[in-house]
């Protein structure tokens, strides 16, 4: 086993982990999750490593055509997530739900202006109206540039995909439908 993680080592082709006892392990790094990372190792499958006893991380440089399944996995939840972003875009929505927060900050600086006292220069309820009203009319003149935005990426996202042959699932490829073995 120390033998293919050397040869591994000496291609050039794999991502190193150095763990923090002093053993490093050769592979593909496929998932870097806010828990763990995920390597994916020859002839022992994927390998679930908490970022606690990892010391350091080498990453490889792979040749162009080198798609690992993780590359795959990480466009789809791109291409999908971008899609989820684009559908929920909605600018009345967007509208109320600002009209609603600047309420409740008048309502807020009400409070306090009765229970503190107002300040001698402005009024701490007219102040948080202005903001309110200014982020709702900020978010409805923005809304045209921000689908743009997401149709742009979405279309980038699917020539990217169409190059390298990637199928895209319509749904998150989750975490653990990745791990075959915990470390």
């Amino acid at each position: 086993m120390t033998g293919a993680f050397l040869a591994l080592g000496t291609l050039g082709a794999a991502d190193t982990v150095h763990l923090a006892g002093g053993v490093a392990l050769s592979g593909a790094v496929i998932y870097l999750g806010e828990a763990s990372l995920i390597l994916s190792v020859p002839e022992q499958g994927n390998l679930i490593v908490p970022w606690e006893k990892i010391k350091q991380v080498e990453f490889s440089v792979r040749g162009e055509g080198i798609c690992s399944q993780g590359e795959e996995i990480a466009w789809n939840n791109e291409l999908f997530a971008a899609c989820q972003t684009l559908a929920a875009l909605d600018p009345a929505r967007a509208l109320f739900m600002d009209l609603g927060l600047t309420w409740m900050a008048v309502a807020l600086g009400s409070y306090l202006e009765a229970r503190c006292g107002r300040p001698p220069c402005f009024s701490i309820s007219c102040a948080l109206a202005t903001l309110g009203m200014a982020k709702a009319v900020w978010d409805i003149v923005a809304f045209p540039k921000q689908e743009a935005r997401l149709q742009a990426k979405i279309a980038r996202l699917r020539e990217l995909g169409q190059a390298r042959g990637y199928v895209f699932r319509g749904c998150y490829v989750r975490e653990r439908e990745l791990w075959t073995r915990a470390w």
